[in-house]
């Protein structure tokens, strides 16, 4: 005898959880996520569905019903034609959509891991994981072979990779990252037994370090007192120092409220780690919140990443960042080099990394901004302390090599 039976993955918990089906038959039983997740309080256990008073519940439970019927009328039609039954084939059609198709749910697959990761990741994360199945979607179209499950191995990862490079010219670390998104997602599949094959485990995508882009105090402070006569950029101006006296993430600035603020520092929970972090304040990030504070709503005017990207180029040319800056990157064994002006590089992102640099510099302990940042490891300051090595050695012939009397040489 078959049966079908629906239930949360984590019934007690306090935020949305996953609803998955269960499929015994013969002794076996299967586990299929059904795609979908709830707040557990709106769980029906009794009759298995989702109840009434929860905003889409009608084309939930409709859906939970189809893959009822799916599974079902797959589990039939096997029996009718004397067909061997297996788990792995039934998952395999569930997710290519009812249809015994292999073709279609490697992407039916994937589409799901972005629904999920939508609910649990940050934005770039999630950006970050489309942009790689957009890549896959092209790797197929240019291959002429559709992906499954089953075509990921070795030979599979270098044509991917010899694709990302040539056709693509994509830099090292991006594909390195690309990589790193489809082992994500293949561990994902595994997890939940729609994937087998464990060839991807020995991809190896060299990364390189990148070179860190930042602002020196001077170039701080150039951006922080520029005259700016529009109101849209002296707002982008404010939010884009105040990272550079936080070290905070542009997610996290723009989740930023009133009651975050608990007198000299700010307690939140990063959108990126999911942990609570304390920041303390100091006078120039004091004054920008003051300068703002209206207690209610955000605690800055944030704009769109994109918006304060583009603005933030026009700010840095107003502040004279006129330094010409040159950054290397490899494409495959290719040396790739550009040089332009340092106002054309700026980013929300370049704020942390100024804060960091920066703090090295004036000589906070190493225990203390990393518990600022939210850093776990020593390794992601590695490049850090390579740039304020350099800044040591710049200053000491700055101040020693300059207007000195020659020293005269030992007899």
């Amino acid at each position: 005898m078959a049966t079908v039976n629906f239930y949360l993955d984590k019934p007690k918990s306090k935020t949305p959880t996953q609803i998955f089906l269960f499929f015994s038959f013969k002794g076996k039983r299967i586990k299929v996520y059904t795609g979908e997740r709830i707040p557990p309080k709106y769980w029906d256990e009794k009759n298995q569905k989702v109840k009434t008073a929860y905003t889409g519940s009608d084309e939930i439970n409709a859906g939970l019903k189809k893959l009822d019927e799916d599974i079902n009328r797959i589990y039939r039609e096997a029996k009718i034609l004397g067909k061997p039954l297996t788990t792995e084939h039934i998952k395999e059609v569930l997710l290519s959509g009812g249809t015994a198709s292999d073709e279609k749910a490697f992407f039916v697959a994937f589409t799901e891991f972005l629904k999920i990761a939508k609910t649990t990741k940050a934005v770039q994360t999630v950006k970050s994981f489309q942009t790689t199945y957009n890549h896959l979607k092209g790797f197929e179209k240019h291959t002429g072979k559709k992906i499954t499950f089953a075509t990921i191995d070795l030979p599979f990862g270098e044509n991917l990779n010899e694709y990302l490079l040539t056709e693509v010219k994509l830099a090292n670390n991006t594909i390195a990252k690309i990589f790193k998104n489809l082992k994500t997602f293949l561990t994902d599949s595994a997890v939940r037994g729609f994937n087998t094959k464990m060839e991807y485990r020995k991809f190896k995508i060299q990364r390189e370090d990148k070179e860190v882009v930042f602002l020196s105090w001077n170039e701080l402070m150039a951006v922080y007192n520029a005259k700016l006569t529009l109101k849209t950029l002296e707002k982008v101006r404010d939010v884009f120092c105040f990272g550079c006296f936080t070290g905070m993430r542009y997610s996290d600035i723009y989740n930023l409220r009133p009651e975050n603020i608990k007198e000299d520092e700010i307690i939140i929970r990063t959108q990126k780690t999911k942990e609570v972090n304390s920041i303390p304040l100091n006078n120039f990030s004091k004054a920008i919140l003051d300068k703002y504070a209206s207690g209610i709503g955000k605690a800055l005017p944030v704009y769109s990443n994109q918006k304060m990207n583009e603005h933030l180029k026009s700010i840095g040319k107003l502040a004279k960042l006129d330094e010409i800056v040159s950054l290397t990157y490899f494409r495959g064994a290719e040396r790739v080099e550009i040089s332009c002006p340092k106002h054309e590089l700026l980013t929300t992102h370049i704020a942390r990394k100024t804060f960091i640099t920066n703090s090295l510099q004036m000589g906070m302990r190493t225990e203390v901004l990393k518990s600022i940042t939210g850093h776990k490891s020593e390794r992601a300051f590695k490049r850090y302390y390579k740039i304020v090595d350099e800044f040591k050695k710049s200053e000491m012939q700055r101040v020693w090599d300059r207007n000195l009397p020659e020293i005269s040489k030992a007899s």
